[in-house]
């Protein structure tokens, strides 16, 4: 069932949602959360979700490097992402720890995907 998903439709979906959850000013109403850096937390899952949905249509359409194109286009979008938090000046500022998150959850997201969807045993 999880394969007749029409292709990049999980992505751009989940892109959209990462999107709208970095750039807009409180997206989710303030909550008191006592988890030391639940900010990084959140940003690795965030890139393991867009990862692991890159990776998963990539190798549908175009196996060869797929992974490469994964890690670059996903690491890519987290940097434009801290990058429009500076520019846009809407309440959201850019730091270097939620790009590293992201980079280490695009890392995760796509050798969780490749190895627990497409590796054969």
């Amino acid at each position: 069932m999880l394969f007749k998903i029409p292709f990049f439709v999980a992505t751009v979906v989940i892109m959209a949602l990462v999107a709208y959850l970095t750039l807009f000013p409180d997206p989710v109403p303030e909550m008191s959360i006592m988890i030391p850096y639940a900010d990084k937390i959140v940003h690795f899952l965030m890139f393991f979700a867009v990862a692991a949905c890159w990776l998963f249509d990539l190798r549908r359409v175009y196996r060869k490097y797929s992974i490469a194109f994964t890690v670059v286009i996903s690491c890519c979008y987290g940097g434009f992402i801290e990058l429009a938090q500076m520019w846009m000046e809407m309440g959201r500022s850019a730091d270097w720890f939620d790009f590293v998150a992201d980079c280490v959850g695009v890392v995760t997201g796509t050798w969780f995907c490749y190895m627990f969807l497409f590796k054969k045993s």
